[in-house]
């Protein structure tokens, strides 16, 4: 193929937006030896950079572990190196013409040029102010001061427990009347229908842009949206509710199609695992690196720092296919603890972590009740009735 034929070509490929494609088209010239001009190694050394560089990307949106804003920007500077480096080719490739025809490759490496120079100003200046008026740019995340993320990865499943904490039999001061909680569970089914009470979002996307509609109105403003796999999650800031846009990301036909309910609660969270790894979801972000977790006997504690919440994921073991599935609500106060009992054992929680004795002191406390201070908070809690619960139930106590 000719030099400008394949300039052509590629020029084609990023005005359509088809990267992928042309990263393709690119590494191919890297291993093809009949050329009718040969790539240096810089140029092959920048192909084998940027194909590297945005199949690490598409991975991470697969995994759903980058949100959709994250992924358009560091395609969009994927794209602008692509620029370059037409330009490049189109500079330093070596083509053999005859003598008679250096006028006219001068006169196409000029058009060249400023073709090049269009697709720049359209990548980089032209989208992005698009973009700006129809597409939700995230606010930046308050992180705990421990942790410092710029993309959210799987979390590594922790080890299941092998033994609890044994109790120790001593005399307490004279009993304090305390209240057992009852917990708050607040199941959320996925829906496989959109309600009809005018609360369903509607989507459409192409190449360049993508539109989410409410109530019949134009939205983005108003969502947060990630990734998960080749599909989306969205939540509508105004009521509080969960999307799944599915097979969003090859998706580009501009048709307007419905998202699927996931959760109609504010609070709730998403989840998926599989047997080494699992990534937690809220309001449209992706949380993984900021909640606690722990396994509590064949469940699994969550507990998420964005609003106090504590969730349970109960037979979690038996989620571990990926799947996109809710947690469920069991504490809203993030003091209150939670406990079980079996035998002359018993186990604690505090805000998603299994405490160990060194974090505790406890004692029984009158005939039937047993009284645990907890060292992180420097609170004191009744577990009500624990000589005659041992049924290894979860309960929830809150502070004196």
């Amino acid at each position: 193929m000719e030099e400008k034929d394949l300039l052509d070509k590629l020029r084609e490929l990023i005005l359509k937006g088809e990267t992928k494609k042309l990263i393709s088209q690119l590494v191919h010239l890297t291993k093809e030896e009949d050329n009718n001009f040969k790539l240096n190694k810089e140029i092959k050394s920048e192909i084998i950079l940027l194909s590297a560089r945005f199949e690490d990307l598409l991975k991470k949106q697969r995994e759903g572990i980058i949100d959709i804003d994250k992924f358009d920007i560091k395609k969009n500077n994927i794209n602008k190196s692509l620029i370059e480096l037409i330009e490049k080719i189109g500079e330093k490739a070596v083509v053999p013409s005859p003598p008679s025809n250096r006028i006219k490759i001068l006169i196409g490496g000029l058009g060249s040029v400023i073709l090049l120079l269009g697709f720049a100003y359209y990548f980089l200046v032209y989208m992005p102010s698009q973009q700006g008026s129809t597409e939700f740019k995230p606010q930046e995340e308050e992180e705990p001061g421990q942790f410092i993320i710029i993309e959210d990865s799987p979390i590594t499943n922790p080890p299941k427990p092998s033994r609890i904490h044994e109790p120790t039999n001593s005399k307490a001061p004279e009993k304090k009347k305390q209240i057992e909680t009852v917990s708050k569970q607040v199941s959320v089914t996925p829906k496989d229908s959109l309600p009809d009470q005018g609360t369903s979002l509607s989507w459409k996307r192409n190449n360049s842009t993508d539109s989410i509609f409410f109530r019949g109105e134009h939205i983005n403003q108003n969502i947060k949206k990630v990734s998960s796999g080749k599909d989306c999650i969205v939540y509508n800031k105004i009521n509080g509710t969960t999307y799944l846009f599915e097979n969003y990301y090859n998706i580009k036909d501009g048709k307007l199609r419905d998202g699927k309910l996931l959760s109609s609660q504010p609070e709730s969270i998403l989840w998926k695992a599989n047997k080494d790894n699992y990534v937690v979801y809220f309001q449209g972000e992706i949380i993984s690196r900021i909640v606690t977790s722990s396994w509590s006997v064949d469940d699994f504690l969550i507990f998420n720092p964005k609003n106090g919440y504590t969730y349970i994921i109960k037979n979690y073991a038996s989620g571990w296919d990926y799947k996109l599935r809710t947690g469920e609500v069991i504490s809203e106060d993030p003091e209150n603890i939670l406990w079980r009992a079996k035998g002359t054992n018993f186990t604690i929680y505090y805000k998603g972590e299994n405490l160990t004795k060194k974090r505790i002191k406890h004692e029984f406390y009158g005939e039937n009740d047993y009284r645990i201070k907890n060292k992180k908070n420097k609170s004191y809690y009744i577990l009500e009735n624990y000589k005659n619960r041992k049924d290894n139930k979860l309960r929830i106590s809150e502070k004196e």
